[in-house]
């Protein structure tokens, strides 16, 4: 970081930050929406192919009504672990109005973020997912933007959390800096400007 020694604000002391007064509260988010999972297998048809196919591990959410959801998620191979899990590629499915096959197969691939729990309980002084679903739901509550990840469905069963994300085929930011280490500052701009884009309107 030498070379960036002459940039007047490139450090700062934690004298000098305490100097600024007492850090703001994280914004208060809503107790998190989650539905209850059913975790089926089902005949599912594949429209491209017109065959119909044995599926395992589908889930979609158990509504009050009994009525049954519109898009179903079929979970296939895993992405990455996580603190309390795994996260897995899925396959939206599109409910049919079939009797005897419930679910087609679409095109869509969304990211499931399984987590147990066991593990959540046991290494809550790390993470709170909840916190984490809750500020998801708040940040996509007016639809889903453009520079922030947003959560499309959040279920939950005896044994696991399940938040259902956009499918980003490049990771995300935060992979991106820890690889790269350091940006030209055009780009370190590029990305300031969408994180300030996402920001600004819940401080101003």
């Amino acid at each position: 970081m030498e070379e960036l020694d002459f940039l007047e604000n490139a450090s700062a002391s934690f004298t000098e930050i305490e100097q600024n007064g007492t850090a703001i509260m994280p914004l208060p988010f809503d107790d998190p929406q989650v539905g209850v999972a059913k975790i089926v297998d089902a005949q599912v048809y594949n429209p491209h192919t017109q065959d119909i196919l044995k599926v395992s591990n589908i889930i979609y959410e158990q509504r009050i009504d009994g009525r049954t959801p519109e898009r179903a998620y079929w979970v296939g191979r895993k992405l990455k672990k996580c603190i309390f899990g795994v996260v897995k590629e899925c396959t939206v499915l599109r409910f049919r109005n079939d009797p005897d096959i419930h679910w087609e197969v679409t095109e869509q691939k969304v990211a499931g973020k399984i987590m147990s729990w066991q593990k959540i309980r046991d290494l809550q002084h790390i993470e709170d997912p909840y916190k984490e679903v809750a500020a998801m739901q708040f940040m996509s509550r007016g639809g889903m933007h453009p520079h922030v990840m947003g959560a499309l469905d959040v279920l939950q069963d005896d044994d696991y959390l399940i938040l259902f994300m956009p499918y980003c085929t490049s990771g995300d930011l935060f992979g991106f800096v820890k690889q790269a280490t350091r940006f030209p500052e055009n780009m370190a701009r590029y990305w300031f400007a969408q994180i300030l884009d996402v920001s600004l309107p819940f401080v101003l």
